[in-house]
């Protein structure tokens, strides 16, 4: 479930920043590479993350030339895998409050854009994006299943219940439908 929440968060980044993100080479080469991994202990591998956000989106430079971000990150990746000994008690040591405002900053630009997308009056689902948000930043625990896959659930469900016809237009695109979907368009 967990690994399917994150493709839909990657796959979302990627479509949001207009790359045609291939769905089976995704799920394929992340389920190769989380299956390997689990015999060394690794949590699963997905392209889901703020990582994913920040190097596809368009301060990462020109579309044609992201691809450089992410090998850059990834040589990063791979520097901090070999000195993470000497990095993790210097990153702990220093107070959370420095630590809290640095993500916060490295966040801010694909906040701002993902708040511009979903609330943007060409955006069809604002009323489930709202209520996803809001369960999400709830941090609610449910079951054991934390906020961001009832954030999904919720958000999916609210826009079939209020948004229906917004709903109909993306199942079916190519069929006509009367209503607010088809004044969007």
């Amino acid at each position: 479930m967990l690994g399917l929440a994150d493709f839909l968060k990657g796959y979302g980044i990627l479509t949001a920043n207009r790359f045609d993100a291939p769905v089976n080479s995704m799920i394929t080469t992340t389920g190769i590479c989380s299956t390997i991994g689990a015999f060394f202990l690794a949590h699963n591998i997905t392209v889901a993350g703020p990582v994913t956000a920040i190097t596809s989106c368009d301060d990462a430079g020109p579309k044609d030339a992201r691809w450089v971000a992410a090998l850059i990150k990834g040589v990063i990746q791979v520097f901090i895998a070999f000195f993470g000994g000497l990095l993790v008690p210097f990153l702990r040591s220093l107070p959370a409050t420095v630590t809290n405002v640095l993500a916060g900053l490295a966040m801010l630009t694909l906040f701002i854009t993902a708040f511009n997308i979903a609330f943007s009056n060409t955006s069809k689902f604002q009323m489930g994006a709202f209520f996803a948000f809001i369960v999400a930043y709830s941090n609610i625990t449910i079951y054991i299943i934390s906020s961001p896959v009832w954030a999904l659930l919720i958000g999916v469900l609210v826009s079939v219940i209020f948004e229906r016809e917004n709903v109909k237009s993306f199942l079916n695109p190519g069929a006509e439908t009367s209503g607010v979907a088809s004044a969007q368009s």
